[in-house]
């Protein structure tokens, strides 16, 4: 009898069919260069993989202890692991976890991969939040996001995940409190079978002409030590200070939420 796959396993299923074409082994073959670029040696570092990350945790495998991946669902989703035994490319060793409650302790985790994440964005930003909790203080974190002005980022199986722009990503991180070191732009053209040359070229053009335009943003971020005083906790600081020198003023005023964070929690 054949297997329906759940909602819930109907992402992971999309993407391993997806890594199984020609047009997925380029598009990972792609996206591995540049990540060793960003990454080339990771030595005695823990590596968490978060997301569809079987293709590339491969790429530091041998490297790293430990190496571990999750697949984040919502809070409030069951957390039963999908019937994945039959695809041939999911790791192994992949567990299932709540994107607001990932099972690390405080500060423990060298490196921090997350791409197709498929969740929205309010449990994006939460599972990044997350991320930033278990980050280690000299740790670094990649996050690859679909562009949303590029059109492969609404082609099969990318269309599972939020579409961000550039502005996005940086609201985005500032209101987890990660720093952006750099940001990469990858994949200009449609994925199909085209030369390796003429793949690499359309991406060099791209990325000195045209980045906005990318088909996915890849964002390397650390841990923000230091974040400004939001304007918002200033102005009631005065308020603060001016009930405490005219006792008459009865206005209960609550501490105001940052309004960046609030819009990714509303969302």
């Amino acid at each position: 009898m054949e297997h329906t796959p759940s909602p819930q396993e109907m992402p992971l299923v999309c993407y391993n069919a997806f890594y199984n074409t020609p047009a997925g082994q380029a598009f990972k073959k792609h996206l591995g260069r540049i990540l060793l670029q960003i990454w080339p040696t990771l030595h005695h570092l823990s590596l968490l993989g978060l997301g569809y990350t079987a293709p590339y945790i491969p790429l530091w495998q041998e490297q790293t202890q430990p190496t571990m991946t999750l697949w984040p669902v919502a809070e409030h989703t069951p957390l039963t692991f999908p019937n994945l035994s039959q695809h041939d490319n999911f790791f192994p060793s992949c567990c299932i976890s709540s994107s607001e409650n990932l099972p690390f302790p405080d500060s423990s985790i060298d490196r921090i991969f997350l791409i197709h994440p498929a969740l929205s964005r309010k449990s994006l930003f939460h599972l990044i939040k997350e991320s930033r909790r278990i980050l280690k203080e000299n740790g670094s974190m990649i996050i690859a996001l679909p562009n949303r002005y590029n059109i492969l980022g609404y082609m099969f199986p990318f269309h599972l995940e939020k579409k961000w722009g550039t502005f996005q990503c940086d609201r985005l991180f500032s209101a987890a409190s990660l720093s952006i070191q750099k940001q990469y732009f990858v994949s200009f053209s449609p994925i199909s079978r085209i030369p390796e040359p003429l793949y690499q070229g359309l991406d060099f053009i791209g990325r000195n002409l045209f980045p906005f335009l990318s088909g996915f943003i890849l964002t390397e971020v650390c841990k923000t030590v230091y974040n400004p005083i939001p304007k918002e906790a200033m102005l009631f600081s005065r308020r603060l200070l001016t009930q405490s020198l005219s006792p008459q003023y009865n206005n209960a005023n609550h501490y105001p939420q940052n309004s960046t964070e609030k819009e990714w929690t509303q969302t």
